[in-house]
């Protein structure tokens, strides 16, 4: 990507990113029967390999 776009769009680079969500809806028998795609904002928590399996741990 152009570093423009890399600044503007990469995800973590701010406290608050834009990005694109998707919400797959599923019927009794599990297989997909929508899809929606929708521009959404989020937060970015940089974790290491060990912190992530830790969280994991917790639950």
């Amino acid at each position: 990507l152009p570093l423009a776009a890399s600044q503007r769009l990469g995800l973590g680079l701010a406290e608050v990113s834009p990005a694109l969500s998707l919400a797959l809806y599923l019927d009794a028998g599990g297989a997909v029967a929508g899809l929606e795609v929708v521009p959404s904002w989020v937060r970015v928590t940089r974790l290491t390999y060990e912190e992530a399996e830790a969280r994991l741990d917790e639950e």
